[in-house]
């Protein structure tokens, strides 16, 4: 099964802004100044690809955190 990230409003008649796999997305090295993952790397089965596929889309910073386990990590790239 591929891993989705989907950004989702509070406002259910609006429909989500994005649907990719979070381990191949869709945009250029460095794109985004900051990238950040909230509650969601514990659905992720390759992690590793994950967090590289984050990084690279970013040009400062990536922060994941994940509300499972409660953790927040911040990548410096």
């Amino acid at each position: 099964m591929p891993n989705y990230t989907v950004t989702v409003n509070l406002n259910p008649e609006l429909k989500p802004s994005l649907v990719w796999d979070g381990c191949d997305l869709p945009f250029k090295d460095k794109t985004f100044p900051n990238v950040v993952s909230i509650g969601m790397i514990h659905q992720i089965t390759d992690k590793t690809r994950f967090v590289s596929e984050l990084k690279r889309v970013a040009s400062e910073r990536v922060v994941i955190y994940d509300a499972v386990s409660k953790t927040l990590e911040v990548i410096d790239v």
